[in-house]
């Protein structure tokens, strides 16, 4: 659930997971919240390295330096 989840129903139609244009996931916004359904697999050309761009994570080592990630963004909107 959102916290305040019911002030934005009449503002939220739907929640996205997004790379650039393309949604690979989405969700209706009701009752004050949301669940998305992820797909099982994520198309390779959303995959980076997971330390692409300098993303190093404190207390964390990677030891698989070929390990990939998808990190999309989110957006709400009111169709």
């Amino acid at each position: 659930m959102v916290e305040d989840g019911n002030s934005y129903n009449d503002k939220i139609d739907v929640v996205k997971l997004e790379f650039g244009d393309d949604a690979f996931a989405s969700a209706g916004y009701t009752n004050g919240g949301f669940t998305i359904t992820l797909p099982e697999s994520v198309d390779s050309r959303y995959l980076q390295s997971i330390n692409e761009g300098g993303n190093d994570i404190e207390g964390v080592t990677i030891t698989n330096e070929n390990v990939k990630a998808a990190m999309p963004s989110s957006g709400a909107y009111n169709r």
